[in-house]
């Protein structure tokens, strides 16, 4: 199991997901926030699912010239979003995308947030091929989807 999953689901077991108007606020607030980072157009959420209780997809502009750049946006984003008392990430580039997992809970610790934000589109990959020609790393090929 990996360190995030282990995270999220001791966050699973001891707190309820969000849901109600949080919920909405919190969704409100993700398309608000991301959408203020000139990197990124399209933002969308996916209605959620067994796995995901939030799951959003998001392109990127030209403004967006390189992976780690891109990482930056999500991260000042993030700041805005979180519930400051806990919360984790997992950042993971792909050839094709970029996943970033998160949680975060608010102090009283009654109910989480958990989602995926999948930066991706034809400007992503082109980033990403640039970060392997100038630093010679391969990155690794997405995990199939379920």
């Amino acid at each position: 199991m990996d360190p995030f999953r282990t995270v999220l689901s001791s966050i699973q077991d001891i707190s309820s997901p969000i849901q109600g108007g949080s919920l909405l606020g919190f969704r409100a607030d993700l398309v608000e926030f991301l959408g203020r980072q000139p990197e990124f157009t399209n933002v969308e959420l996916s209605p959620a699912d067994q796995t995901t209780q939030l799951s959003v997809t998001i392109s990127l502009t030209t403004e967006a010239e390189s992976i780690q750049q891109v990482s930056f946006a999500l991260a000042e984003a993030w700041v805005a979003l979180a519930y400051h008392s806990i919360q984790a990430t997992s950042t993971t580039w792909y050839q094709e995308a970029m996943e970033f997992r998160f949680v975060t809970l608010p102090a009283s610790g009654t109910y989480f947030a958990a989602g995926t934000l999948v930066v991706g589109g034809p400007r992503y990959r082109e980033i990403a091929s640039q970060y392997r020609s100038r630093t010679g790393e391969f990155l690794p090929k997405a995990p199939l989807q379920k």
